[in-house]
């Protein structure tokens, strides 16, 4: 129930009550989607429909006479209206989130939403109850009991991070998935390391990194802790090959979409970046100080959700995240033979180090100031709770304390969307 009922409620509750777009590129998904129910999808240049875009200023703007857009005749606005340039910039992406996603668009449109926008936002639902029944068996099957592994997966399905994605029209929503997912496979990889599960484990990196490339963190966290346990076991050769079989697939995964997106763009894909960061502003030289101050930025992605949850809820929710990273930080100065100091360890150390590469290929880029969002570590979160969820379990005291944080996180995000 916890993992079926809570995400559905929260995502109606988000979808409900934070009714306009979100500014994190929404249009753009929006058109993608839209584009996704013939099985269809963008490419590079392409520009947004004028449907969509006429959709979009009717949920987000009013004209100057005070009405939504929609509530007038003859209206027509162009996509430049809407988006830079009118460009569907998220064509840079797989479709496999947006075929997905219309898939379970046509089922949310059953119910009471009465447009693209509301019916596509409400399969943020399947999203998030996917990710945390993954969570759920993942942590089951690592030994955590049934209230521990009931109440970390409560604590992430509340996170605002995670609900500011999972309500709103983005590949974002995929985050939760991605890390649970690939914990849960790489359990059947811990248990029995033949070539049948490590094969899964690839197929499963390959998979996750078709949703949304930046989901590549939560495999390299899963590559790490494969090496630390897999080679003491397996041998180097057998050890290694196991371990970086994720990554390689995940890997090529990602570059072989950037190269057909390359091959199929209408335009410069340059061209369209430039557009969309066009408010960015110009770095004559690398920002060091800011790659360094910037590099604990995806640390952030649990409660970096004010956007829907308000700023108090998020506040009280980095209560919780500085408990799952205070443990995870905590757990590494223990015994390192344990599990969860190989996990809390990799997920802090890839974490950090992707934050600090955003930074540099993002200068390196467009030599602009700027960096990673927040949001590019969501997929991470499930290994970082790990090791909450492990240590937590040890005694009654624990178990108490880990119900308890998730029950403040879950109230005040309830809250906080409620009163937004």
């Amino acid at each position: 129930m916890v993992c079926v009922v809570l995400p559905t409620v929260l995502v109606v509750l988000g979808v409900r009550y934070d009714p306009e777009l979100s500014p994190l590129d929404e249009v753009a998904h929006l058109d993608y989607l839209d584009r996704a129910a013939d099985w269809s999808y963008p490419r590079m240049g392409d520009r947004v429909s004028t449907e969509i875009a006429t959709l979009a200023k009717c949920r987000s703007l009013q004209t100057q006479q005070g009405r939504p857009v929609c509530q007038q005749e003859d209206v027509h606005v162009e996509p430049d209206d809407v988006v830079p340039d009118g460009y569907s910039y998220q064509a840079q992406h797989p479709p496999l989130y947006y075929w997905t996603s219309a898939a379970a668009e046509r089922i949310t449109s059953l119910g009471p939403a009465d447009n693209l926008i509301t019916s596509g936002r409400l399969t943020g639902a399947f999203w998030l109850s996917a990710g945390s029944l993954c969570l759920y068996f993942a942590l089951r099957r690592l030994g955590v009991g049934l209230v521990v592994s009931c109440a970390a997966c409560a604590l992430l399905i509340a996170a605002p991070g995670i609900l500011a994605s999972t309500s709103k029209i983005t590949n974002d929503a995929t985050s939760l998935l991605a890390g649970a997912g690939l914990l849960l496979a790489y359990t059947f990889v811990r248990n029995d390391p033949r070539v049948l599960t490590v094969a899964a484990l690839a197929v499963t990196s390959g998979v996750l990194t078709t949703l949304k490339a930046v989901n590549i963190l939560a495999v390299g966290a899963i590559c790490v802790v494969a090496a630390v346990e897999l080679i003491p076991r397996l041998g180097w050769p057998r050890g290694l090959a196991a371990a970086a079989a994720p990554g390689l697939v995940g890997v090529g995964a990602v570059l072989g979409w950037m190269l057909l997106t390359d091959a199929q763009a209408t335009v410069d894909p340059d061209q369209v970046m430039a557009a969309v960061l066009d408010f960015k502003q110009k770095s004559e030289g690398p920002p060091v100080g800011q790659f360094i101050f910037s590099s604990s930025r995806l640390l952030t992605a649990f409660d970096d959700g004010a956007i829907v949850t308000g700023r108090p809820a998020a506040a009280v929710a980095a209560v919780g995240r500085f408990a799952v990273i205070g443990t995870a930080v905590a757990a590494t100065l223990g015994d390192r033979r344990r599990l969860s100091i190989t996990i809390a360890a990799a997920a802090l150390a890839v974490t950090i180090a992707a934050g600090l590469a955003f930074n540099v290929q993002f200068w390196l880029d467009h030599e602009l100031r700027g960096g990673p969002a927040s949001r590019y570590g969501l997929s991470v979160l499930p290994l970082l709770v790990t090791p909450l969820a492990l240590l937590g379990d040890r005694s009654t005291r624990s178990r108490v304390g880990v119900v308890l944080l998730a029950l403040l996180v879950g109230t005040s995000t309830i809250i906080g969307v409620v009163m937004t």
